[in-house]
């Protein structure tokens, strides 16, 4: 992305941060969490809703989301 904007990725990071308030990286990885949960709430089995929010399988999406709520739950 940074070589389309040509910008460098340290400078993509730091105005992306400064903009949003959260690095690229993890808005990515918000967005794909929010994908997976509206996958979960369809009925879908969770190992194919890994697989569509661009997770490499169910124990890699469920490690994040235990992840997550232990920060929200720590806030």
């Amino acid at each position: 992305m940074a070589t389309e904007l040509q910008v460098s990725v340290p400078h993509l990071v730091r105005s992306f941060s400064a903009s949003y308030g959260i690095p690229p990286h993890r808005y990515v990885h918000g967005r794909r969490l929010d994908h997976a949960r509206r996958l979960l709430l369809t009925g879908l089995p969770a190992g194919q809703v890994a697989v569509d929010a661009g997770f490499s399988d169910q124990a890699h999406v469920t490690r994040h989301f235990r992840t997550l709520r232990y920060q929200r739950s720590h806030r």
